[in-house]
């Protein structure tokens, strides 16, 4: 992704209708602009100069007084556009919401999600960090991980692990919810049980 906006600003340079989004903060008595959105865009600009492209300034839009850390905190979900938020890191963004004092009805309201699924997402960021470490590494779906929790609880991280392992066998190396335990038992009887009824 970075690599691929990299080759467009060393093609026709920075596009300057897409600008970074910035808020200001004062450090040691100056006005330091940070910004918290367009962090690929400004990834790939590094990378883009350290192959000879010649960029003095970046345009950035700033953010209006007023504004708070919990506005920009929604912004991670609402105002992004380019490469989009895995449902972890969304769980991340809801963490952080819980931590300001929301409520899941007003997160889900502000970020444009049902109540249920938010609590599924505050679920996924509260679970053991082995289970977390699988999703992060997409060893197995988020949505396959949020059912687990749903239906197994505290033995959701078991039950994914056993899903592992039987798309191992399957020569898989992620798990959806096709290879968990209960559903490979179901798919199996289903494909013989014309042949088990004619027996």
């Amino acid at each position: 992704h970075v690599r691929n906006i990299a080759d467009s600003i060393l093609a026709d340079g920075f596009k300057a209708e897409h600008p970074l989004a910035g808020y200001v903060a004062t450090e040691n008595g100056e006005n330091v602009i940070h910004y918290y959105d367009g962090h690929c865009r400004y990834e790939a600009v590094q990378l883009a100069i350290a192959e000879g492209a010649e960029i003095k300034r970046l345009p950035v839009v700033v953010a209006q007084a007023g504004t708070t850390l919990e506005d920009l905190t929604v912004s991670l979900v609402r105002s992004n556009s380019g490469k989009q938020l895995t449902p972890y890191e969304t769980a991340l963004v809801c963490k952080r919401l819980l931590s300001y004092g929301w409520e899941t009805v007003e997160i889900a309201r502000r970020l444009c999600m049902t109540p249920q699924y938010v609590n599924a997402l505050l679920q996924l960021a509260a679970a053991p960090l082995e289970l977390r470490r699988m999703v992060i590494d997409d060893r197995v779906a988020a949505r396959t991980a949020l059912d687990a929790l749903r239906d197994h609880g505290e033995n959701a991280l078991e039950f994914l692990l056993r899903g592992e392992m039987l798309a191992k066998a399957m020569g898989k190396t992620r798990v959806t919810s096709k290879y968990t335990p209960g559903r490979v038992f179901r798919r199996a009887v289903s494909k013989s049980a014309p042949n088990m009824a004619t027996v």
